[in-house]
């Protein structure tokens, strides 16, 4: 049998139809597998054409949240920056040293105020004693002397001889007048003339009303008020004046108060107190005032930085790091909020919240403990370091130690950060707090992490840095390898302290009664034994007067007196004619 090529051909075009028919299960299920298939792979590139759009989302989310962290770390450093004026802290610490200046200019001020005028009333104190003595014993000698020249001029000391010789020839010549004879009224009449001549020059000298003896009497409470009395009491008057010129500078002073040197110099004591001040309390320094007030400060601030075992400078690293990350129980600062949301979630078990104690809060939190525990070693070094170079009352030494502390801190940081050390530093910290507090979103935020790690330590170190720097600035001046400036507010601190409390010391001592056993009869201070002392020689000023006239010129008068009541005074023992007439005619002796 012959088959031609169109038979065999419909012959074929029916076994394949026959074979293709759908009741034909095995073809029919093949079918059906391909078409699922088909479909499961259109949905597989739908899918990855999502995942690969996502992961494009993604990177240009983890550029975003790196520029956001640059743009913080930016922002630190213009805070903490030296040469950029928009920085808190050097606009604060500018500001400090600038009250510091301020309060050392009027400390200044005021010292050389007081010095002033302490020594000026002091050295008017003693001009006046050395003119009241000098004055004094001026008067002394010049009465002593015009006694002298008046009692050597009338001879009086040999009165007594002269008038026992005068008296013997006198009677020898009155017993010659018995003799009724032409001689011996010769001889009267002769001395009778001698006797008037003599009477009459004796007059000139003697008498009351025209006596040269009585004139010079006269002219010696002049003399007394002119050459003595008056100037005593005008420099008696030029210390008053000095004195109550010297009150009268003092506001608070007036009245009778502007005039004893006490109360101007308890008035003084009272404002080297004010500038002296006292020390205050607790970290706000209570209390405090003055140059005790800064000093307590500056000693309460070097105490938080003290401590051998490193508790102290870690609780100081403790507050740089919440202030770069934010305070315990307040927000956390945006930049690091911001980074929390984009890069990890919560990974605790069980989350128990409340109080407004936050995920974000808790995570902050544990970061600061971890990076504190890694850097204690170096906070340890750094608070024996202050220990060391601290000094009981030296602000400077203080001061200066605290810097130094600081100093070695960013040493220590600066090694850690190095490329052989940082590694070991981030992975102890991710051991603490990746897995237990939080899970990282991506597997590539694990860079993402250790670059804010890095972030936060060169923040904490420029901190430091700043903190040693402004130190340095404001209290210091401290040259490269230099000791302190002596123009430095530590070093005048220093230097104005003990001097202020020099001086209180030395008003205390001088407005105050001695707590030692005084000397007998001693009841009151210096300040008031000068005053006291001052009122006494105004008084003795004032009655030299009337003692010259009681004592100097009655002596004087008594000696006069003396002259013109000489023994041919006495009532006469003879009746003789001439006898009575000699005793009525006073009679002056010769020689």
């Amino acid at each position: 049998m012959v088959f031609t090529d169109s038979a065999y051909q419909g012959d074929s075009e029916c076994s394949v139809h026959d074979a293709l028919k759908d009741n034909s299960p095995n073809v029919g299920l093949k079918l059906g597998e391909i078409d699922n298939a088909r479909q499961k792979i259109d949905q597989a590139n739908e899918s990855l054409g999502n995942e690969v759009e996502n992961l494009g989302s993604w990177n240009q989310a983890a550029k975003d949240v790196i520029d956001k962290a640059n743009g913080k770390c930016e922002e630190i450093l213009k805070k903490v920056g030296k040469d950029k004026p928009e920085g808190k802290i050097f606009l604060q610490a500018e500001e400090l040293k600038k009250k510091g200046i301020e309060l050392f200019t009027a400390a200044q001020s005021a010292k050389s105020l007081v010095e002033q005028k302490v020594t000026k009333a002091l050295e008017a104190v003693v001009e006046m004693d050395a003119s009241l003595k000098k004055d004094l014993k001026s008067v002394k000698e010049e009465i002593k002397r015009g006694i002298k020249e008046v009692i050597t001029e009338l001879e009086v000391e040999k009165l007594d001889e002269k008038v026992r010789d005068d008296l013997t020839t006198l009677k020898e010549n009155i017993e010659k007048l018995t003799e009724d004879d032409n001689a011996t009224k010769s001889l009267v009449n002769g001395q009778l003339e001698v006797l008037k001549r003599e009477k009459s020059t004796l007059d000139l000298t003697t008498s009351k009303e025209h006596g040269s003896i009585q004139r010079a009497v006269n002219g010696l409470d002049s003399n007394f008020d002119n050459h003595i009395q008056t100037p005593l009491s005008q420099k008696v008057g030029e210390v008053d004046k000095a004195i109550e010129g010297l009150g009268g500078t003092f506001d608070g002073l007036s009245g009778e108060n502007a005039k004893k040197l006490e109360k101007i110099l308890d008035h003084i004591k009272g404002e080297v107190e004010k500038i002296k001040g006292t020390g205050g309390t607790g970290w706000d320094n209570k209390g405090g005032q003055g140059l005790e007030g800064i000093k307590s400060k500056v000693q309460d601030y070097f105490n938080a930085f003290t401590g051998s075992d490193g508790t102290q400078f870690n609780e100081i690293v403790n507050g740089w790091l919440q202030g770069i990350l934010g305070k315990q129980r307040q927000r956390v600062v945006e930049w690091f909020s911001e980074w929390i949301k984009q890069h990890v979630n919560d990974g605790r078990t069980r989350m128990v919240l409340g109080d407004d104690i936050t995920f974000d809060k808790i995570f902050r939190d544990e970061i600061i403990d971890q990076i504190k525990k890694q850097l204690h070693s170096e906070a340890k070094a750094a608070g024996e370091k202050v220990t060391q170079e601290k000094s009981a009352n030296d602000i400077t030494s203080n001061i200066e130690a605290v810097k130094k502390g600081c100093e070695d801190f960013v040493k220590g940081i600066d090694k850690r950060l190095n490329k052989n050390q940082i590694t070991s530093l981030l992975q102890a910290v991710k051991k603490e707090v990746v897995g237990k507090i939080v899970n990282m979103k991506s597997t590539k935020n694990d860079d993402h992490f250790n670059d804010v790690l890095k972030t936060i330590l060169i923040a904490l170190r420029s901190t430091s840095n700043q903190v040693a720097e402004e130190l340095n600035s404001v209290f210091l001046n401290i040259p490269d390898n230099g000791d302190p400036s002596p123009g430095s507010i530590a070093k005048i601190l220093d230097h104005i302290t003990p001097i202020a409390w020099s001086l209180h010391d030395q008003l205390n001592d001088a407005t105050t009664l001695s707590q030692q056993p005084p000397p007998q009869g001693q009841t009151e201070s210096p300040a008031q034994a000068v005053d006291s002392k001052l009122m006494a020689v105004k008084s003795k000023v004032t009655g030299l007067e009337d003692d010259s006239k009681r004592n100097v010129t009655r002596e004087l008068r008594d000696t006069a007196g003396q002259v013109e009541g000489d023994p041919l005074h006495q009532s006469p023992q003879s009746t003789h004619p001439l006898q009575l007439q000699l005793h009525q005619a006073p009679w002056h002796p010769t020689e």
